[in-house]
């Protein structure tokens, strides 16, 4: 695959999209806005040397995939929850038209849409796109029996307690509800779709938007539905969760 002319087309056209993005930052002027990559553009590694260009590209690009790659996932499970059940989609359509009567919407609009903006939430704690995440121990510690040394690479599974009762109960139930406006998202620290602490992803947020701006636009422009009523999404790993290449929409008709 790798040697594919369209995947070929499409690497180049990234590391462009790197080179371009770097160069914009080592010629912008002093003294302005500094982002990530402005922050890694003057870092040092554990030896104390400036990353050299390969890892500055990696660096730069790295943000782009993973926003793509795991909003796309995720909006996926949420067309699929939203069409699953007549109340939510018409809730939420008639939210979305709401939002759209006028103007563009900005963030307080997202946030006031309460049945879609639950389904977002709700959707994360169902399907997280990261069920676990890899990192290295700082210090040696005993758990369930085990010993685990310092600087050994682990994997913990920070979202088994989306599926716990005694932080949400029935919870294999789709309940916007559960993320009602006031009610926040449970208990704290059972709900980790990013992780949690200093290490919480940076897409924390602006995925919550991108997913709840772009279902808002579909249900306002289209008319949706499954290919039956009766399907039921059956989650891949390849390499994150996805509903597969079977996942269909049909488009009834436009609305606007």
């Amino acid at each position: 695959m790798m040697k594919m002319p369209a995947y070929r087309n499409s690497k180049a056209k990234c590391i462009e999209l790197a080179q371009e993005v770097l160069k914009a930052h080592r010629e912008k002027p002093e003294g302005g806005h500094r982002d990530l990559i402005d922050d890694l553009l003057v870092a040092k590694d554990q030896l104390g040397r400036p990353y050299d260009e390969n890892m500055l590209m990696a660096a730069t690009i790295g943000p782009y995939f993973a926003g793509i790659d795991t909003v796309a996932a995720s909006i996926s499970f949420l067309i699929y929850n939203v069409l699953k059940y007549p109340q939510i989609k018409q809730v939420s359509t008639e939210e979305a038209d709401g939002v759209f009567s006028t103007d563009v919407p900005n963030l307080n609009d997202l946030k006031g849409m309460e049945m879609l903006h639950g389904a977002a939430i709700e959707n994360l704690r169902m399907y997280p796109v990261a069920p676990f995440t890899p990192r290295i121990t700082r210090k040696e510690f005993e758990f369930a029996g085990h010993r685990v040394e310092k600087d050994t690479e682990i994997f913990f599974a920070q979202t088994v307690t989306h599926y716990l009762d005694e932080f949400y109960p029935d919870p294999h139930v789709f309940d916007p509800t559960r993320f009602a406006k006031g009610q926040g998202k449970g208990v704290a620290g059972a709900f980790a779709p990013y992780t949690l602490g200093s290490h919480l992803c940076l897409g924390a947020g602006i995925a919550e938007t991108q997913m709840i701006l772009i279902m808002a636009r579909l249900l306002h422009n289209l008319d949706l539905e499954l290919e039956s009523p009766d399907y039921t999404v059956n989650v891949k790993a390849t390499p994150l969760p996805n509903p597969g290449r079977d996942f269909y929409v049909r488009v009834k008709q436009r609305r606007n």
